[in-house]
């Protein structure tokens, strides 16, 4: 066996195995939301937060991640919000409430499938590193508030989740 045949084998046998872990990675756990107007997929080890006082299935929720603060929360209402103006209301009222300091903002246009508008803060809040993502979206007499708050533990493994939930949400017509 020449040394380009056994090279040749050896990058198939590589990419064999790492199409095998990506599967792997991704073949993750989901639960499922599916409400008359919307539905949504977060992974099995996050908790639907049923306890909570404001918990209305068909409009108010948070999904919490494993042992940690991190958590998304869904606000529906069913009429058109000036998007804008709520996503300034909630941004400011997001800073004061959590007093973050040294403040970041980036904006966003996506969530997801949605189209609307976001903003995400970064900063600091009683001593450790946040990340508070806000978006709003509103049309067809349904607005969407989304807030993911990310505060400890693996930022990225979070972040990615995050994402595959905003991916999943659909509003059902």
């Amino acid at each position: 066996i020449s040394f380009k045949t056994t090279q040749v084998k050896t990058s198939f046998v590589f990419i064999l195995l790492l199409i095998s872990v990506k599967q792997q990675v991704f073949a993750q756990e989901i639960k499922i939301i599916d409400r008359d107007s919307f539905s949504l997929q977060y992974p099995a080890d996050w908790k639907l937060d049923t306890k909570s006082k404001d918990y209305e299935p068909d409009s108010t929720f948070s999904i919490r991640a494993p042992g940690k603060p991190n958590n998304v929360s869904f606000f529906i209402k069913y009429q058109k919000t000036d998007a804008k103006k709520y996503l300034e209301y909630m941004v400011n009222n997001t800073t004061a409430t959590f007093r973050i300091k040294k403040v970041e903002f980036t904006d966003f246009n996506r969530w997801g499938n949605l189209a609307g508008e976001g903003k995400i803060i970064k900063g600091k809040a009683m001593g450790s590193d946040v990340i508070i993502a806000l978006f709003v979206y509103s049309a067809n007499n349904r607005s969407l508030l989304v807030i993911e708050n990310c505060r400890e533990g693996k930022i990225d493994k979070v972040r990615e989740e995050f994402n595959s939930i905003g991916t999943s949400f659909r509003f059902k017509r």
